[in-house]
């Protein structure tokens, strides 16, 4: 009798350890999804919506603030985002930064990319010395050099081919198509990050390598150069960037 009694003691005590478990495999589920997902961008939350990037040249930089505006027909803007530049003052809507995922992570690959990239330019080698038969339009044949260095082979020598070729390879997009009119006051580069500047059409005609401090490393058609310049438009109305 006393066995037969146990037998619904032990019962509970097996559903209780089997309630403990599931417990604690989705735990252990939901801080996967937080580690992998958490470095996603989202608008709704202040805290995340800004990464500071020192040394800035164009000029020292507050901390950014975020607000809504109500507009006179009490409908609510967007959230905006506040950029301090000594003597101007500048707001600027985050949807039109179209940032998609700013706080990606970086590989190795993408850090060797800006570190060679400066060496290299601060040398401002010819342009034909990575495509010899046009090097007015030597941009992406720069880039697949400081790609192949740093253990990216086989990228093509066309803008278009090696964006689709990095996005194959699993780069990411940290802005898609932003205006160059914001180019000076946008925060969320790196070092090795690739900006890619498209024509009024939407076609890619232009690509260069961020490599820190505001500056960035590519090929000049004017003086058939590379060289380090300040991140500007490069007479192109929006630009991507990526991150390897």
């Amino acid at each position: 009798m006393r066995l037969l009694g146990d037998q619904p003691m032990n019962s509970k005590l097996d559903r209780l350890l089997l309630a403990l478990c599931v417990a604690l495999a989705l735990l252990a589920l939901v801080a996967i999804l937080k580690a992998a997902w958490g470095d996603r961008f989202n608008l709704e939350d202040d805290d995340d919506q800004t990464i500071t990037v020192p040394g800035y040249p164009v000029g020292e930089f507050r901390e950014p603030r975020t607000r809504i505006y109500t507009r006179l027909d009490g409908q609510e803007q967007v959230l905006l985002e506040h950029f301090f530049v000594p003597g101007k003052a500048l707001e600027v809507p985050v949807k039109e930064l179209r940032l998609v995922n700013p706080r990606a992570k970086q590989s190795k690959r993408g850090t060797c990319a800006g570190v060679f990239a400066r060496n290299v330019a601060r040398r401002m080698p010819r342009n034909s010395r990575f495509l010899p038969r046009a090097p007015r339009i030597a941009c992406s044949a720069f880039t697949s050099y400081i790609l192949k260095s740093c253990g990216l082979k086989g990228m093509s020598y066309a803008v278009n081919g090696q964006y689709a070729q990095l996005r194959r390879r699993g780069a990411k997009i940290v802005a898609s198509r932003m205006s160059t009119r914001y180019t000076p006051y946008f925060r969320y580069l790196k070092s090795g990050d690739l900006l890619f500047f498209h024509k009024r059409g939407g076609r890619m005609g232009h690509e260069e390598i961020y490599v820190g401090n505001g500056l960035t490393a590519g090929t000049s058609s004017s003086m058939l150069r590379v060289g380090i310049r300040r991140v500007g438009n490069r007479g192109f109305s929006t630009m991507t960037v990526l991150r390897i």
